[in-house]
Parts: structure tokens; C-alpha cells; sequence
């Protein structure tokens, strides 16, 4: 019922759909039935909540993780079907990596405003730039 409040407030369903924690058809399916049977026939209506399968196991996924000290998607999936079983895809390791509260770290470039002691640097390619006055 919660999902016909929201649509009531002005959410797409897709956003209800989010707010909720189901999928988009469903919503789909919950107007359909309140069109065709009113609010009677919604409030018949149980649902059950589909859990993770590894969400008995959460904090030791959590430790394991943290523990593995993982750079990389691929790293925490190997981790992950290695200790727990779980082979799922690399979408599916990146949302429960998101929903452990793990955070996605940017590599590349230095940030602006930063200066880089080029002389002690290990990385040849950056002695090359500086050498050709690309970086100065």
C-alpha cells in the first residue's frame, strides 16, 4: 500500500519501485490490482521479502573483505566465491560491496594543486614528461 501512496504523491513508479525495494512490475502489477479490485484486494496481498544470499553471513563477508584488503572488483569477487561460495557477477559483487558500506575509490592523475617530486619518482614515464617540460 505504501507503493500507491507514493504514486498518490507524484514518484514514477520506477522510483517507487526503488523506495520500496522491489522491482518496477511490480508496482506495475499493484496498480493493475488496485484498478481492478480496489484497496481490499491489496491489503490481501503478503508478499515476501527476498534476502541476500549471503545476508546470514554479512559481518564475516564484511571482515573477510577487509581483511583481504581488496583494490579491485575482481579481488573482493575471488574473495567472495573462495570463502563464501558466492559466484555471482561482477554487478552483483559490486552491489553487495556497495551495500557493506565499501567505497569506491578514484585512480588516475594527480589532483590539482599537488607537486610531485619528479626526481624521486618511480614511475619512468613521469621522469620522461618532466624532462620534455610537459609537466612544469
Amino acid at each position: 500500500m505504501y507503493i500507491l501512496h507514493l504514486l498518490n504523491k507524484g514518484y514514477k513508479r520506477c522510483e517507487a519501485a526503488d523506495i520500496v525495494g522491489c522491482h518496477a512490475n511490480s508496482v506495475t502489477n499493484y496498480v493493475k490490482l488496485y484498478n481492478s479490485f480496489g484497496l481490499s484486494a491489496v491489503r490481501q496481498l503478503e508478499y515476501p521479502r527476498s534476502r541476500h544470499e549471503l545476508s546470514a553471513v554479512y559481518e564475516e563477508a564484511d571482515e573477510a573483505l577487509s581483511q583481504a584488503e581488496c583494490t579491485t572488483l575482481d579481488d573482493a569477487r575471488e574473495v567472495l566465491r573462495s570463502e563464501f561460495g558466492y559466484g555471482r557477477s561482477k554487478e552483483a559483487v559490486r552491489r553487495l560491496v556497495h551495500h557493506l558500506g565499501f567505497k569506491r575509490r578514484k585512480t588516475g592523475t594527480f589532483p590539482s594543486g599537488k607537486t610531485v617530486d619528479t626526481a624521486k619518482s618511480d614511475f619512468p614515464a613521469l621522469r620522461k614528461i618532466t624532462n620534455l617540460g610537459l609537466l612544469n
